[in-house]
């Protein structure tokens, strides 16, 4: 999958327009507005598809919480406000790749242990995901 920037304004009020491109071609485009930035902390967006069916185009919410834990950083990853289970379980899975892509990038430069994990609320219709340190190990939950 390749990812191409078309919109990144960086600031409370700012958007942001990605296209992800898989290997056959079809293209998936998610837009949305910073509505939080705490550096080097926190990061709150909503998170649209343009491309997507009906049901997907309703705007979410994506929470991004760092916190230092000795030599490791916590990153908690909070997406909520699906329309559907179904909804969040098909993001529960492209996050999924996209931890693991960013589990190889660190996993290059780092030697301390990491993992994942990802739990699902079915009544908030929430997906939370946890990356620590820089070995993941994947680690599933229910909450």
């Amino acid at each position: 999958m390749t990812t191409t920037v078309h919109a990144l304004d960086l600031r409370v009020g700012g958007r942001y327009r990605f296209e992800m491109r898989d290997p056959d071609g079809k293209s998936h485009i998610v837009i949305g507005e910073y509505r939080e930035i705490d550096a080097p902390t926190r990061l709150v967006f909503t998170w649209a598809w343009e491309s997507e069916q009906a049901e997907d185009t309703q705007e979410t919410l994506v929470s991004l919480l760092l916190r230092e834990q000795g030599k490791a950083t916590e990153m908690l990853l909070t997406h909520k406000r699906f329309p559907s289970e179904r909804s969040r379980e098909l993001h529960n899975q492209g996050w999924a790749g996209c931890l693991a892509r960013l589990e190889q990038l660190l996993a290059a430069g780092c030697a301390d242990d990491q993992y994942i994990e990802a739990g699902n609320s079915r009544h908030s219709r929430q997906a939370v995901w946890k990356l620590k340190g820089s070995k993941s190990i994947p680690h599933f939950m229910e909450n």
